[in-house]
Formats: structure tokens, sequence, C-alpha cells
């Protein structure tokens, strides 16, 4: 079980926002794009009532933390952060996705940002590990420019992700 985070934060450029119902029509949008459908998967997300049912089990999975990023300047839902114990991985794991027009903005960077000093300050987690697919060039960008590295090549359900991680203090 993870720790449970503030549920909503007010950061510099953003505020992070614990996902709740009003979030259906964002998550509906976000989980449709070309990004999330090739890098993180297809959820069957068809209707607005999908994600509607996504949201509930997301809020019910004490393993798994989601906030949405808000843009302070444009008060839009620009995108999301994840920590999630996954039962196949050692340690936590951090995700992102943001909206194609928000891309390369930053948004995505402070917010995970926060999220690691909540985890290796706040809880004194040791290590935070991410996922991503070989081919996700913008994602493994983002998490070497938040201090991770490489760490192993593991299959799961069929697919060969590289393993990154991020050490307390690194």
């Amino acid at each position: 079980m993870l720790p449970v985070i503030p549920e909503f934060i007010d950061a510099d450029k953003i505020f992070l926002k614990s996902l709740s119902q009003d979030d259906a029509l964002f998550m509906y949008q976000l989980m449709n794009t070309s990004d999330w459908l090739e890098f993180i998967g297809n959820r069957n997300i068809k209707t607005v009532a999908d994600a509607t049912d996504y949201i509930k089990q997301v809020e019910n999975n004490k393993d798994l933390n989601f906030w949405v990023i808000q843009s302070k300047s444009e008060l839009k839902r620009v995108g999301v952060i994840t920590i999630i114990k996954k039962p196949y991985l050692n340690y936590p794991d951090i995700g992102f996705a943001m909206l194609p027009e928000f891309y390369k903005r930053g948004f995505g960077f402070d917010g995970a940002s926060i999220m690691l000093n909540y985890y290796f300050s706040d809880f004194n987690f040791m290590k935070i590990l991410a996922i991503s697919l070989k081919h996700n060039i913008p994602s493994i960008g983002l998490l070497i420019k938040l201090g991770f590295e490489f760490d192993k090549e593991i299959i799961h359900e069929g697919q060969t992700m590289n393993v990154y991680s991020k050490n307390n203090g690194s």
C-alpha cells in the first residue's frame, strides 16, 4: 500500500490534484490519444462513462496514486502523474502522460519532480522505478532529465520494456 499524498498541491506553474469523477471527460480524451494507446496501452475507454468507471477503479486501488496536472496559466488539465506499486516490480513506478498540445512545456517534469520529492523526502522511499517501451524516446528523455538511470530490460505481458531507477539522494 502506498502512502497518501495531499489531495491538492499548489506549485509554481501547476496545480496537482487527486484524480476524481470530475476528470472523466479529460481522462477519456487523454486515454484515447495516439501516444497513450501506443506507449501505455488501450484501456478500452470508449465513452466518458467508461472513464468514470476507470476512475472508480483507481480510487479503490491502494497501490496507485494518481494526480491530474493543471496549468495555472491556462487553468486546463494537461496531463497526469502516477505512482503505482506493480506486482512485478520491487519498487513503486512513476508514470506520466500529457495531452499532445502540452508536450515539451515542462508540465511532466514539474509534476514528476514534486511527486519524487514527496516520496523521497516526506516518506523516505529509497528507490523509485520507471518503465518505458524502448522506442518511447520522449519519455526516456524526461526520465533522464529527472535523474533516472537505465537499470535493466524486462519482458512483461509479451512486451520488452526498459526499467529506469532513481535512488533517494540521486
